[in-house]
């Protein structure tokens, strides 16, 4: 009985610690559909130059960019004046939050310089987190198997 006990313990404790560091994962995400969205904006003001509300309606599969795009779309329609949606596991609030007060600016010359300069940034941003993602992605799973041991060992 202790050890089905302290098996069904390991696997939750390695589970919980690879739960817990999901956050990087979801980072990770997150940004590589902002630097596709950042992408169809510089497309656009290259070829389309189609209305920027139309845009919004980006089509992703994150449905955490998708709620901001929506809020951003909300805002700039001013029938929200609730603070843009940035999801809770995103730290770069700020970048973020710049980022979509500045669309939709007359100048396009200006609006692509500041594209670009968010796409630079981003992927320097993206290269961290990718990394940060596998480092603690593992530590997370290695620490709860441990601590998982530790309490099994204790059942026994």
């Amino acid at each position: 009985m202790n050890i089905v006990l302290g098996c069904t313990l390991l696997i939750a404790c390695t589970l919980i610690g690879k739960y817990s560091t999901s956050k990087y994962k979801k980072r990770v995400d997150f940004f590589e559909e902002f630097i596709r969205f950042n992408n169809v904006l510089k497309r656009n003001l290259h070829f389309k130059r189609e209305n920027i509300l139309k845009l919004l309606d980006y089509n992703t599969k994150n449905q955490e960019f998708s709620a901001t795009l929506k809020s951003v779309k909300l805002k700039i329609c001013g029938i929200s004046r609730d603070r843009i949606y940035i999801p809770e596991f995103i730290e770069e609030r700020d970048f973020f939050t710049s980022y979509f007060d500045c669309l939709g600016l007359d100048c396009s010359v200006g609006e692509l310089d500041l594209l670009n300069e968010y796409e630079l940034i981003s992927n320097e941003k993206l290269l961290k987190i990718k990394d940060n993602c596998s480092k603690f992605s593992k530590l997370g799973s290695k620490l709860g198997f441990s601590a998982g041991m530790v309490v099994m060992i204790l059942l026994l």
